[in-house]
Parts: C-alpha cells; structure tokens; sequence
C-alpha cells in the first residue's frame, strides 16, 4: 500500500475542504451520524470551545482515516475530546476497513507530554479503540459508561413481529383511550428540507412546553439551538434525515427525530406533549418510526445511549460504550485524578442549571 499521510487540521476552512471526502469514508466504513463532518463541523461552529484538532490520514491522495477532535485546556494539561463531547455523542475514529496502521497513525498523531485523551463514549468495539489500547504512546484505562439499546430488524416484515404481549396490549389501550377521548394518532416522516423548515416553529415550541415539565436538554433553544438547526438542515439536503411528527386534529403533540447512515436508524432526540402524558405518545410515535424502518429496509434502529424502560420494551438488543482515560506512559493516574474531578464539577454545575437535586 501507499505510505501513510497524516496531517492534523485546526482550522474550519481546512475541515470544511476534507469534508466530501470524509463524509464518503464515513459512509463506506459504516461510521455513525455522529462520527460524520455535519455533526462534528456544526457542532464545534456553534458550541465548540477550544482547538480544533481533526487528525487525517492519506495514502495517496485517497482519505483512510479521519479523528474527530479538539482540545481543551484544563489545569495545564490539554485534554483530546471528540467533537461533539457533553451532547452524548456515541463517537469512534472513521477508519478504512482493515487498515490498522491508518488508526495508528490517527493516536500518535494527537501525543504530547502534557496531554489527556478523555473519550467518553467510545462505542465499545468501535473503529480504532483496539488500536489505542495497543499503542506503545498510551497508556489506557477504559469502563463501561453506558448502554445503547438497539432493534434489530433483519427479516423482520412487519411491526407486529416487534410487539411483545405486553406491549401490544399498552398500544392498544392507547389508541382506544385517544379514540375515546380525542382522536386518532395521525404519524407523519418529515424527510426533506422544505418540510423541516416548515415544521420547526412547532417543534420549538413542543420541545420547550416538554423541558418545562421535565428539564432535560433543550436541543432547540440556546445554546445548542444553532447546531441543531445547522445539523438538521444539512441531513435533510443530504437524504438522512427522518423526522417522525405525531399530530391530534392536526397540532403537533409528539416527534422523534432519527438520521440515516446506510441500512441504519439512529433516534437521536424526541418529546411529547406533558399533558397528554397518559396516551403513551412516545411508544405510538416509536411505533410509527419503526413502521417507517420496515418499509425503507433498514436493518437497525439504534435508540442511542440510555436503557430506559421505555426503551427496553422496544430493544432486541444493545451494545455498551465505554469512557476512555489515556495519557502517556507513566502519568495515567494523575490524568484519571484531574478528570474526574474535572467531571464531578460539572456534574454539580449540570444539577444547579436543571434545578435537579
């Protein structure tokens, strides 16, 4: 093979020039949504704080690896963070199929004296995490930190095939309870750029009345709100974005948005309307998605981080991802004491801004 290339970029020009050729790296070796140039360009555009340090490696004039980073200064230390690090990103590197010294490169790339890498969320088994634990100019510590429940839909036919007894019978009620008291449920997939236009003013406003009643993370108010938007609009130019709306007469009561990558769903985000809490909107609008799924051939749908019971009703399966500490030889555990002092203060931070005890 060609000799490797690497080149680290810092700058949004450059990251915004390598952006067609990565997305299609992104593309060919399966990576997710998150690992993509739309959500890591538009995610440090309009959040990012820092130096942005995405690592690339050619051979050739072919694109074989990419990294998704930044830095950050914490204490005199600089700590390695994807982008998209504090919004749950589930993150890996995009590396060509097989190429192990590609995923090398990317990691000896990014080493220094006073450097930290803190990948939280590392999609245990993902592109280039082997490859990390190898390297000689690491050492690692990894933990499991979360779930991410999934639904496997290969030779499923129809969404009856998904419906536990349980779970048939709460849909059920459901819909008799909106057909006695309201009306049906009608589920619409919004999927191009017109219609999102359209329908964000509605999704705003749903969103806000949801985090009134149950403060979470308002993707569509400030600061995140321009992100967001940029993001959507960019998936649904591209074909990846689906946004499934659930309205009663008409008003907007329910959503669930999911972007496309190949022959899998990811379902990022979604709210309902609290005060119709007793008709299980969620579950029918969940329902809907995965009709969507069946119909468009779509082998997974990846309900991302968390194991809710919610989820789990749904999930044929899951997968884990693991929080990643890693420094170079001799100074881990100092670099484990600084983050996770570092994470308890934001924490306590994240309680106070929610109101949460």
């Amino acid at each position: 093979m060609p000799p490797l290339h690497v080149e680290v970029i810092e700058t949004m020009e450059a990251a915004e020039a390598i952006a067609p050729s990565w997305d299609a790296l992104a593309a060919a070796s399966g990576a997710t949504f998150s690992s993509r140039p739309a959500y890591g360009i538009a995610w440090y555009r309009h959040l990012g704080k820092g130096r942005l340090s995405v690592v690339t490696a050619h051979r050739g004039e072919r694109l074989v690896a990419v990294g998704a980073l930044h830095l950050r200064s914490v204490a005199g230390v600089e700590v390695v963070r994807w982008l998209g690090h504090g919004l749950g990103t589930v993150g890996e590197l995009v590396v060509d199929r097989g190429d192990r010294e590609a995923a090398t490169a990317v990691w000896e790339a990014v080493t220094g004296p006073r450097r930290v890498l803190d990948l939280v969320e590392y999609r245990h088994g993902g592109e280039g995490l082997a490859a990390l634990r190898r390297s000689a100019d690491w050492d690692t510590h990894l933990v499991v930190h979360e779930l991410c429940p999934v639904v496997g839909l290969t030779g499923v036919q129809s969404i009856e095939e998904l419906h536990r007894q349980a779970l048939r019978k709460m849909l059920g009620r459901a819909r008799r309870r909106l057909d006695n008291e309201l009306s049906a449920l009608c589920s619409t997939a919004v999927t191009g750029r017109a219609e999102l236009d359209e329908i964000l003013p509605e999704v705003t406003s749903l969103y806000a009345r949801a985090e009134a009643a149950n403060a979470r993370l308002d993707l569509m108010a400030s600061p995140w709100r321009a992100f967001t938007v940029e993001l959507l609009r960019a998936s649904a130019e591209a074909g990846r974005l689906v946004i499934m709306t659930g309205r009663i007469q008409g008003r907007l009561v329910c959503f669930d948005i999911g972007f496309i990558d190949g022959r899998r769903l990811s379902v990022w985000a979604g709210r309902f309307d609290p005060d119709l809490r007793r008709f299980s909107l969620g579950h029918l609008n969940l329902d809907a998605m995965l009709r969507w799924a069946i119909d468009h051939e779509m082998s997974v749908v990846d309900l991302l981080i968390g194991d809710t019971e919610y989820k789990r009703r749904w999930a044929t399966s899951s997968y884990d991802t693991v929080a990643v500490v890693a420094a170079t030889p001799g100074r881990l555990l100092p670099a484990r004491a600084l983050l996770g002092g570092r994470e308890s203060l934001y924490q306590l931070r994240r309680r106070w801004r929610t109101g949460r005890p």
